[in-house]
């Protein structure tokens, strides 16, 4: 044996590929090379411990049930046994369903919900607002200060905002009243308002508001940060600079730091997504004249050095239409 499979590794066989042919492990094989007296046995079949065919068929027969086939094998495992039904344990089972539906050529049904990611967009400031919670540390290990922050979906312009010691259903209902109050565009003008699934996202003193003042709501899926791209990618930019603080000693000082970066993003930071233009100038529009200026300027000096300047002409502009991608759970008041 040991002959035949050198033999076959010459030739370009894979030891494990001629162990299995041979039916010999390679556990044995090396030990047969260090010494041929080596006679231990190795690993036998335990076959008292084997499933019979009556239980493997009953296996199948109790996982194929119309009301466990979709449920996880588990969850089935353990239903079966409150009706006092017990054959395998659930890996034994896993692995009998397993190699069952692989003859069969087919997998386990499963209730996958595919759910579509439609486009939200906006054409003009508070038209889409998205908003979100973030961590603020403190000097104490795992204590917070929460940041509740709005933002203009067009124009990236921040609202409103508020720094609470929690998080509270109750506490962005009064941050909404507020903003809403502030900038809210009336009644004719459809505002829809963005969030992730939290729960103070969802609480019911929010959702009010949002019926007595006809605004949509809408939520991200599960697990996915992407849908509420916007106010994740604010976020960002604050905790990315350079003055911002490893914690904050008191919320005092938490807010004054906000104060001061919404004070920035706001009317001084220039926004790549905007053709680097600060936020205000986009939400309260006098953001034409600025791209007026620039390509007024970029043209002029094209035409007195057309050799420094290549085939594509470059041109300040923001988009008509900036859209956010999710899928669509709207609410409105009937």
């Amino acid at each position: 044996m040991l002959a035949a499979i050198e033999e076959a590794i010459q030739n370009g066989a894979r030891l494990s590929k001629a162990c299995d042919v041979i039916g010999l492990c390679e556990r044995r094989y090396r030990r047969w090379r260090r010494n041929v007296a080596d006679n231990r046995g190795g690993y036998r079949e335990n076959n008292s411990q084997r499933l019979s065919l009556e239980e493997t068929a009953s296996i199948i027969e109790n996982f194929t049930r119309e009301e466990y086939r979709n449920l996880p094998l588990n969850i089935a495992h353990a239903k079966l046994m409150d009706q006092g039904i017990y054959i395998a344990s659930p890996s034994t089972c896993e692995r009998v369903m397993k190699a069952y539906y692989q003859g069969i050529g087919r997998v386990a049904d499963r209730n996958i919900v595919r759910r579509k990611r439609p486009e939200y967009s906006a054409k003009g400031p508070n038209q889409v607002w998205c908003w979100d919670i973030t961590w603020l540390h403190s000097e104490v290990t795992g204590k917070y200060y929460y940041l509740y922050l709005i933002i203009d979906m067009y124009s990236r312009y921040i609202v409103g905002w508020s720094l609470h010691t929690k998080e509270d259903g109750k506490l962005a209902e009064m941050l909404f009243a507020e903003t809403l109050q502030k900038y809210y565009p009336g009644e004719n003008v459809s505002l829809l308002v963005h969030a992730d699934n939290g729960k103070p996202m969802r609480s019911k003193d929010l959702k009010s508001l949002f019926e007595k003042l006809h605004v949509m709501s809408s939520h991200s899926r599960p697990h996915t940060s992407n849908d509420n791209a916007f106010a994740e990618s604010i976020f960002a930019t604050m905790k990315s600079r350079v003055v911002y603080p490893e914690y904050f000693m008191t919320i005092e000082d938490a807010e004054r730091f906000v104060v001061e970066f919404v004070d920035w993003y706001n009317n001084e930071h220039l926004h790549s997504g905007l053709d680097l233009l600060p936020p205000c100038a986009v939400h309260f529009g006098y953001h034409q004249e600025i791209l007026d200026r620039r390509n007024a300027l970029l043209e002029r000096s094209r035409e007195l050095h057309p050799e420094r300047f290549g085939g594509r002409r470059k041109f300040y502009k923001i988009d008509e239409t900036v859209s956010l991608k999710h899928r669509i759970h709207l609410q409105k008041a009937v």
